[in-house]
């Protein structure tokens, strides 16, 4: 299917190849294991919850890039490199003992999340619901298996930072250490783009951000890192979930690969032009 129009973007980064791939794998998956699941809390419906909103994610990442603007794919890309170290996690624990806790208090976390959130907006409209709503909130901590604090209580720990600083921990060979270590830099990077503060509000990827403080016009460079990016957090995604689900992703990793590959050549020569 790819994109059914052209852009000079689409043509100049392959994203057509790229999208295509997408396709590709959407419709294998919705074959092999979407219409067959028994949705439940176990591991396989969060891994599919995953690689459901990853392949949204790229699309709308590849459709930012085909029109040349960067950033905003960045600030995307941060939701991917995310979803994957949350798969790492569950990789690194699914042989524990208490394994199914850690899933338990993931499916846990929608309903601490709605809870929060309606408490927060009752307490600023004075509404009435208040003591039903903390008292709910006493009863989701008693099911809890992790204390309540942080966005990733699940897990253990209280944010992201500290998943990531984990993992990055726990690898062992040089290789894959310094894999990990880059690629939270990328994540570290998309971070400063998305918030608003002084330096989000000036870098921007593929420009001379020190001339155009109000050029809001598509850029020709840059669509390289975010593309990278993603495409090497979705390469990690999709092979642990064609592994669960039994399916041969050898075809859609190769591919994948091939394209970041190729993206990084060009990420060299986008640096090369941008900090002249």
């Amino acid at each position: 299917m790819g994109f059914g129009y052209i852009t000079p973007a689409i043509t100049k980064w392959k994203l057509d190849e790229f999208m295509e791939v997408i396709d590709d794998l959407e419709d294998e998956l919705s074959e092999k294991v979407h219409h067959k699941m028994c949705v439940k809390n176990d591991y396989n419906t969060i891994l599919l919850h995953i690689v459901g909103k990853s392949l949204v994610t790229v699309r709308e990442i590849l459709t930012l890039c085909a029109h040349g603007y960067s950033d905003g794919a960045m600030s995307l890309g941060r939701n991917l490199y995310e979803q994957m170290m949350i798969i790492d996690f569950f990789e690194e624990h699914k042989k524990d003992s208490d394994f199914q806790e850690y899933v338990d208090d993931f499916f846990l976390s929608y309903a601490v999340q709605q809870n929060k959130y309606l408490r927060d907006i009752n307490k600023l409209l004075s509404g009435s619901n208040i003591a039903e709503l903390d008292k709910e909130k006493d009863e989701l901590e008693k099911k809890a298996h992790h204390k309540l604090k942080g966005d990733y209580w699940w897990s253990g720990f209280d944010n992201f930072s500290k998943i990531a600083h984990d993992a990055i921990g726990r690898k062992e060979d040089k290789n894959i250490h310094d894999f990990y270590v880059i690629h939270y830099l990328r994540y570290k990077k998309a971070c400063v783009s998305l918030h608003a503060g002084c330096m989000g509000n000036i870098i921007r990827i593929g420009s001379d951000s020190g001339f155009d403080i109000i050029d809001t016009s598509p850029k020709e460079y840059g669509q390289s890192t975010p593309l990278v990016y993603s495409v090497i957090s979705l390469i990690y995604i999709i092979g642990n979930v064609c592994e669960a689900f039994n399916i041969d992703g050898t075809k859609h990793i190769k591919k994948l690969n091939e394209i970041a590959s190729w993206y990084q050549e060009k990420e060299k020569v986008d640096i090369k032009i941008t900090s002249k």
